[in-house]
């Protein structure tokens, strides 16, 4: 089954983050739905809240609720703003977007992107790597 044909459909969702030199992985289900446009959506859920991921060529947006809301814009060569906020706390930084890049094949998509988040108190260049897998239909039987 290919990405495009799989709109809405379940995946295995790996986040790869690198910023200032620390790298954390979180990996979790998920659905992916392949946008009109050529763009990919993954929605995904944890412990501390949920998120939702969209890629485009040039342009990503990720929206996160629970513990830590956030809501981030990346648009190549733009400076663009994201917010974050949680009980008693909340900011806003200026993001750099210094790379977008989008791969759809077969049934993994994956996604890289590269940024600065710019703060009152000094910046912080990020990058994360998203690698969406589709999971196989099984049929399970009770007898």
């Amino acid at each position: 089954m290919s990405a495009s044909e799989a709109k809405g459909a379940r995946c295995s969702i790996a986040l790869l983050t690198e910023a200032d030199g620390a790298k954390t992985v979180l990996v979790r289900l998920g659905e992916m739905r392949v946008e009109e446009d050529g763009g990919v959506t993954l929605f995904y859920e944890s412990e501390s809240g949920s998120g939702a991921l969209t890629v485009e060529k040039t342009r990503a947006t990720w929206r996160r609720g629970g513990e830590m809301n956030a809501e981030l814009v990346f648009e190549t060569g733009a400076i663009t703003q994201g917010t974050f906020g949680s009980d008693g706390f909340s900011g806003a930084a200026q993001i750099e977007t210094h790379k977008i890049e989008l791969k759809i094949k077969k049934d993994v998509v994956s996604a890289e992107i590269a940024y600065t988040l710019k703060f009152d108190y000094g910046s912080q260049k990020t990058k994360v790597k998203i690698r969406a897998r589709l999971l196989e239909e099984t049929a399970v039987y009770a007898s």
